[in-house]
């Protein structure tokens, strides 16, 4: 039961970071167009604001960040810890074991 919840989750980790790519590259072409993208720009970007809007609100609230930070870097911070969090989760299903 423990490998298939292994692999579960590996692949919601997987899903995730795709959705993270997918949403550096669209806000890129958005960007070009000069604003607002289509209805999967608008999926992407709805799937991927809870897991960077917590980071965005830390950030904002650093010496780092503030209203006129030009880059965001919530998804770099994403990036590092998925495989934090996953680790951390997996060491705890074989702990269950």
């Amino acid at each position: 039961m423990i490998p298939i919840l292994i692999q579960s989750l590996d692949m919601f980790f997987n899903f995730v970071r795709f959705l993270l790519i997918a949403r550096i590259i669209l806000s890129w072409v958005a960007l070009a167009r000069g604003g607002g993208g289509g209805p999967i720009t608008n999926i992407v970007f709805s799937l991927t604001e809870p897991f960077l809007a917590p980071i965005r609100s830390i950030i904002s609230r650093s010496p780092l960040g503030g209203p006129g930070m030009m880059i965001d870097f919530s998804v770099l911070i994403v990036f590092l810890l998925l495989p934090v969090v996953r680790n951390l989760i997996v060491s705890v299903l074989i702990g269950l074991m």
